[in-house]
């Protein structure tokens, strides 16, 4: 009798102090193949911190509109390859994480199509913290249609196209490691941009004055869609374009290095 009153005072509590905690953990194995179905509802969440760890292949990221889901697409698994995902909702904050998992010690074989990788598409119509780690491979990180409040990007070992959000005031920092990163920064946004490389090499296009170390938009600190962007790299080639610049392009050359061109 005790711990049953126990246990009812353990479930009223969070309604007492008027807290609601949804929390729903995954896990989705299925044998290698195409197009496993990735999705997760908003459950009225006005918010979102979304966590996205891909594997090994290519990782395509977008936008949808209009939907009541928080993210949804397709996975082509490899071989003892799954996808582990958690889902907690805090009031109005939802918290969503999606990793890719292996069981294996060497890297998950693709499926049958030959072919490895997530194309999925993310709520553009709430606010959200985005972090997302791009594996092994390639990835298309097309996010300008999003409302991202901070992002980070760590694409240390994959080559990596990533288009920043248009929209809002937000923090963004990406880690290059030894992949090839361009960065597109969409016109009408201004930016303040830092680039660090250690043993590679960076190219910044677009319309920018050089403060100290970093590249600056005209009309930066009053600009009501700015970015504050930190970029580093290890042995990475780093390109970053200024879009809609080009009519009075500037480019400021590589403060460190040359751009190593393709053998």
């Amino acid at each position: 009798m005790t711990e049953y009153v126990l246990f009812l005072l353990v479930l009223a509590v969070p309604v007492l102090v008027g807290v609601i905690v949804v929390r729903v953990a995954e896990k989705q194995q299925k044998p290698a193949g195409i197009g496993y179905p990735i999705s997760q509802s908003l459950d009225r969440a006005t918010q979102a911190n979304v966590r996205i760890q891909f594997g090994i292949g290519t990782l395509r990221l977008g936008e949808m509109h209009h939907s009541r889901k928080l993210i949804e697409g397709s996975a082509n698994l490899g071989d003892m390859e799954w996808t582990e995902t958690e889902f907690e909702k805090h009031e109005h904050l939802a918290n969503y994480t999606l990793k890719s998992k292996c069981t294996a010690i060497k890297r998950p074989a693709p499926g049958p199509s030959g072919h490895k990788g997530w194309d999925l598409r993310l709520n553009a119509d709430i606010p959200m913290d985005l972090k997302i780690g791009t594996g092994v491979g390639s990835a298309i990180l097309d996010l300008e249609g999003l409302k991202v409040t901070r992002l980070e990007v760590n694409a240390s070992a994959a080559n990596t196209i990533l288009t920043l959000p248009a929209r809002g005031i937000y923090e963004a920092v990406v880690d290059g490691g030894i992949s090839d990163l361009t960065i597109h920064i969409p016109e009408g946004t201004a930016a303040h941009v830092n680039v660090s490389t250690d043993f590679g090499s960076e190219l910044v296009f677009g319309n920018f004055r050089l403060d100290n170390d970093a590249y600056v938009s005209p009309g930066y600190d009053t600009s009501p869609n700015r970015v504050d962007l930190l970029v580093r790299g290890g042995v990475s080639r780093i390109l970053v374009r200024g879009l809609g610049a080009f009519s009075t392009t500037q480019v400021c050359a590589p403060k460190r290095s040359e751009w190593p061109l393709h053998n």
